[in-house]
């Protein structure tokens, strides 16, 4: 019985002890629910801010998009306000959420063809009579040709009274239809017998440029400058007309204005013997800063820089006598540029000379386009001693008859060039034409001037500068 009643206490204590360590492991198995279901809840938290990177990428396309219109534009949300598609579903009893604007889908671009540029081109108004090309626009500018024409008969004397059907003017081997010819003279018997109804003047433009080389290339050529000078002088006061206008420039390494045109004899013989010896020119620029050029009063000096700008113009013969070629574009007329030089340039081994293509065409061009004829004296003239030595002066020769001048080289002084400078230039007739270009661009064309059936010598620019730089 006492055995009984102890086995019976073991075994109550073992359910007993059983119990314990069953409500034990089921506390702990609780508590790792709970742990595992507020972990749970703190990741479906957070969520929403790490959105999968499909969201990411449908989020990035809205923000790139740009609106059609500032409207479309002020209506859509910026990129962070967006909602998130990872958001609990509302439950049936909540009220309807709210949808947010979506922003627009982006439409494919384009690129214009040819014939889409034509269809958003504003249509034009059709002109009767002419058929337009699509897609095809061209701007033309038409201006007036002005040559100056010296012509002659055949014992060297001025032909006169001509009139438009006796030029025939070529350019660029097309023929042009002349608007009007003008005849200038110098002396009352030339005016008086010129072309019926045209429009007589009396001006005559003369630039005396004298190429000073005694120090730099003949130290001998001193007496013969001198020489120029006093035979120019002569000249001055026994040939020229009264409304006659002379500029007197010089050249060494640089251009010199020595007297802009003027018809004050005085000034011009003061220039004269300036130039010849090769003095410092004076400071003209700021003696004339005000002067205006007309036709009364036409000037070099207005279109000219000044100080060492020139200086720098001008290193180059060539390139001053481009400089003056500009200068001159603005007065109406033939200008007659009396150039006293033994020659520029540079000689080869076989002494020939031949043209710089760096600085020659520019030259020519600008003296062509400014209707400036040079007439090329050789200050040594028939003191040359053999052939060879005369070949220097074909730069001179080349610039002379690109020009519409002459070349002198044989005389016994200076005045007798001189004289049948002045006995060329009493008369010459202007002749006026239309050509045209497309607009925008430039060049240089030729052009070729006769007398019907090639009556007559007749001696003109062979071209000249169009469109934008000219």
């Amino acid at each position: 019985m006492k055995h009984q009643r102890i086995f019976l206490l073991l075994a109550a204590s073992l359910a007993s002890i059983s119990a314990i360590a069953t409500a034990a492991r089921a506390e702990t198995a609780s508590a790792r629910t709970e742990t595992t279901a507020v972990a749970a809840e703190a990741v479906s938290a957070q969520e929403p801010q790490q959105p999968p990177k499909a969201r990411k990428k449908k989020t990035v396309k809205a923000t790139v998009v740009e609106p059609e219109s500032p409207a479309t534009e002020a209506a859509a949300p910026p990129a962070a306000a967006a909602p998130s598609t990872a958001a609990p579903e509302a439950r049936p009893a909540d009220p309807p959420a709210p949808v947010a604007p979506t922003a627009p889908r982006p439409r494919p671009v384009e690129q214009p063809t040819a014939a889409s540029s034509a269809v958003a081109d504003p249509p034009q108004r059709a002109v009767p009579g002419v058929r337009e090309t699509p897609g095809v626009r061209e701007t033309v500018t038409v201006r007036e040709v002005q040559l100056d024409v010296l012509v002659t008969d055949g014992r060297g004397g001025p032909v006169l009274g001509l009139g438009p059907s006796d030029f025939v003017v070529e350019e660029e081997g097309e023929r042009r239809e002349i608007t009007s010819v003008i005849y200038y003279g110098g002396l009352p018997e030339l005016r008086a017998a010129g072309a019926e109804g045209s429009e007589r003047r009396t001006d005559r433009y003369f630039i005396l440029l004298f190429h000073d080389q005694a120090q730099a290339a003949a130290p001998t050529l001193m007496a013969a400058q001198l020489d120029a000078g006093r035979w120019t002088k002569r000249w001055l006061e026994e040939g020229l007309e009264p409304n006659d206008q002379v500029a007197v420039l010089g050249y060494d390494v640089r251009l010199k204005v020595y007297e802009d045109f003027t018809r004050d004899r005085g000034r011009i013989l003061a220039a004269i013997d300036q130039a010849a010896t090769g003095r410092k020119e004076p400071d003209r620029w700021r003696q004339d800063e005000a002067r205006e050029a007309t036709v009364d009063s036409p000037s070099l000096l207005v279109n000219l820089a000044s100080g060492k700008t020139l200086a720098r113009q001008t290193r180059k013969l060539e390139e001053a006598l481009a400089v003056i070629g500009q200068a001159a574009e603005g007065i109406v007329g033939r200008k007659n540029l009396v150039l006293f030089s033994i020659g520029f340039g540079d000689i080869d081994d076989f002494g020939l000379y031949t043209p710089d293509p760096r600085y020659y065409p520019n030259m020519e061009q600008s003296l062509n386009t400014g209707n400036v004829a040079v007439y090329a004296i050789d200050m040594l003239g028939a003191a040359r001693s053999s052939p060879s030595q005369r070949l220097l002066n074909d730069s001179l020769s080349s610039i002379a008859t690109d020009t519409g001048g002459h070349y002198y080289s044989m005389f016994t002084n200076v005045a007798t060039p001189l004289r049948e400078v002045a006995n060329d230039n009493l008369g010459y007739y202007l002749i006026s034409y239309r050509s045209d270009f497309e607009t925008g661009t430039s060049g240089y064309r030729e052009v070729k001037v006769e007398t019907v059936a090639g009556r007559f010598k007749v001696r003109a620019r062979e071209g000249y500068r169009y469109g934008v730089d000219s």
